[in-house]
């Protein structure tokens, strides 16, 4: 049920709410919630290192996101490819 459930909650997000972008944090235990993520077409935009302290043990927390220009296109080409550029900062943005 959990896809079923991902797939109506991003309809939601980008269909009803009008959001451009979702997104989500998996624990790097937890490899069940990564491959939903994953699989529903969400792209992994890095690591929180050490993020979590449980048990006598830090745990990375992996941060994924969905823009409105990708949702609905999971298992066809990307409409964009990332290149590693960095992006112009935002005019009066701190450098």
């Amino acid at each position: 049920y959990g896809k079923e459930a991902m797939k109506a909650l991003l309809k939601h997000c980008f269909e009803s709410l009008g959001m451009h972008r979702v997104m989500a944090g998996v624990f790097e235990y937890n490899e069940a919630w990564q491959r939903l993520v994953e699989g529903c077409g969400f792209v992994t935009e890095g690591t929180d290192r050490d993020y979590l302290f449980w048990e006598g043990r830090f745990y990375d927390r992996i941060r994924y996101a969905m823009l409105a220009s990708e949702y609905g296109q999971v298992g066809r080409p990307a409409s964009r490819k990332r290149t590693g550029q960095i992006r112009p900062a935002a005019p009066g943005a701190a450098a």
